[in-house]
Order: structure tokens, then sequence, then C-alpha cells
């Protein structure tokens, strides 16, 4: 016989299933019986979150529900319900909204400043598919670091530019660049690539190239600096500047991420 699998082991293959859309209601059931078995009680509870997202986002809503109410609390159940409010939007916007009331209610209750941003951004997400923009905009504003804030506003922008709500996105626009004066170094690369990519979304694609530029001499400072550099390539390319892209690859110290920006960029 095998050896048993480790409870990290237990985390990657939910995380599998999800992340590769793979879904059959027996998997479903097995997938419970994994994640029931994790003996880690943090790394189980956060097996739960991604067992509920699988599970919303084939449809199966009861079994998600079910888990959210009776396994999880505190915070996590929060989590869980802003992840149903997102999910159940398109389907049933009552039981939806009903969802993200009691995620909201469980802010009153913490201080912890990564589970507040965590909730405010799922929340707001879910607000936004709903199409309830003031509160949308209200729980982005709360958002504490500059750096989500912004992550959560471009998520935001997109919803109203899809929905047709050109205005409401002009004014976000603001915010949105307001708080990306307000990020640190180390993030102000990644957040300036996240707005550009809006930008080119609403057709501004003049002040997208202007971010893409801006972001180029922050990204040495970012954690992952060779990543950024090449999700910069892949923007400038999507707006025809190839020769601009063929320069920053040149920049990229990680032989393997450049040959992924060549490569996007049509050169070897």
């Amino acid at each position: 016989m095998g050896q048993e699998l480790t409870d990290s082991e237990k985390q990657k293959l939910v995380a599998a299933l999800y992340l590769n859309k793979l879904y059959a209601p027996a998997l479903a059931e097995l997938s419970l019986r994994v994640v029931e078995s994790i003996t880690d009680e943090s790394q189980r509870n956060l097996s739960f979150l991604t067992l509920i997202d699988y599970l919303a986002a084939h449809g199966n809503l009861s079994l998600a529900d079910e888990i959210a109410r009776h396994r999880l609390n505190g915070y996590h159940r929060a989590a869980a319900f802003a992840g149903l409010g997102i999910a159940s939007a398109s389907v049933d916007s009552d039981r939806a909204q009903a969802y993200l009331v009691d995620a909201e209610s469980f802010l009153k209750q913490t201080n912890d400043p990564d589970d507040r941003t965590t909730l405010l951004h799922r929340i707001a997400q879910g607000y936004s598919r709903l199409r309830m923009w003031e509160k949308a905009e209200e729980m982005a504003g709360q958002v504490g670091q500059a750096q989500d804030r912004a992550f959560t506003l471009c998520g935001l922008l997109e919803d109203l530019w899809n929905a047709g709500e050109s205005e409401r996105a002009g004014r976000l626009l603001l915010a949105a660049r307001q708080s990306v004066t307000e990020t640190s170094l180390n993030e102000k690369a990644s957040v300036l690539d996240d707005l550009a990519r809006v930008l080119v979304l609403m057709n501004r694609r003049s002040e997208a190239f202007e971010l893409w530029e801006e972001a180029v001499p922050s990204a040495e400072y970012a954690p992952e600096s060779a990543k950024l550099l090449y999700l910069i390539c892949k923007g400038l390319v999507s707006i025809g500047h190839q020769q601009r892209a063929l320069e920053v690859a040149q920049l990229i110290k990680n032989d393997a991420r450049k040959a992924q920006a060549l490569a996007a960029i049509g050169t070897r």
C-alpha cells in the first residue's frame, strides 16, 4: 500500500480540481471527504473555502451552503458567504444579497487587516456582480492598503464598463489612480499593470501605454520582477507596441521569463 497523502497534498489535490475545472458529483463528494480528513485546522479551513468556490462554480450551491454553515466559523464562514454571494449573483439576486449582508456583518467583529482586506474585496465583487454599484464602491473604499484597494477598484471598474456604466466608471477611475499614487514602490508596478489592462478595456490605450511605461522602472523593486516585466510586455503587444515590448523584454533577467516574453512578442 502507498503512503497516505499529507495535509499539504490533500490541499493541493482539491485546488487542482478547482483550477482545472474538473467536476462530477462523485468528485465533489470525494473532495469533501478529502478535506474533512485534513488534520491541520488552518489548512482544513482554507481547503473548505477552495471546495466551496469549486462547488459554487459548478452550480452545486446547496452543498457549498451546507459546508459554509456547518463546517466553518468566524472569518472563514464570512469569506465563504462572500464567495457564495458572488457565485449566486447571476442566478438568485435575493439569495446573493443575503449572503453578502451576512459576510458584511462579520466586518464589525474583526480588526485583522488581512481578513478585512479579503472580505472587503470579495463583498465588493459580489455587490458589483449584483450591479449594486454604490455598495460595491463603499466596500472597495474601506480597503486599507492602497495596493489592495486599487486591485479591488480595478475589478469594479471592469464590471462597470462591461455593464455600460461608462460615466460612473470614469469617476471611479480617479479613485483608482489616487490609490496608485499611494501604493508602496514594491507593489506599484503590479498595480499599474492592473490599471493599464482596465484602461485597454475602456479603449484608453494611450493612457494604458503611459501606465506601462511608468511600471517598467518600478518593476525592479517588485518581488516577482521578471513575471511583471513579462506581463508588461504582453500588455504592450496587445496595444501594438511590439518594439517597446522587445526593449522591455531585454530587461528580464530570468531566462525562462524572457523566452516567454519573446514568444509573446513573436521573436525567438
